[in-house]
């Protein structure tokens, strides 16, 4: 299915995506995106130009948990930052 996101969550999915997660569904301007076993809690992004440092935070505890590589985090944790 098709989605229709901001720059800026392009490329984050993008990232996600290559790491071997999915988006599972999006309403709204909520993402939610998990991981085959499924993670605890999925991560959930909001399609806006700058999110929040929640959305931020949020994400890198997720990507911590489900064992991605530090330099991948480190990149996200940029990219969202700028």
């Amino acid at each position: 299915m098709k989605y229709n996101f901001t720059p800026i969550i392009r490329k984050v999915v993008n990232i996600l995506e290559k790491q071997g997660f999915f988006v599972e569904h999006m309403r709204g301007d909520h993402i939610k995106i998990n991981k085959n076993p499924s993670l605890r809690r999925p991560i959930i992004l909001v399609n806006v130009k700058k999110p929040s440092n929640i959305v931020r935070q949020n994400l890198m505890s997720n990507c911590r948990e489900s064992g991605m590589s530090e330099d991948i985090i480190k990149e996200l944790n940029e990219l969202l930052r700028d």
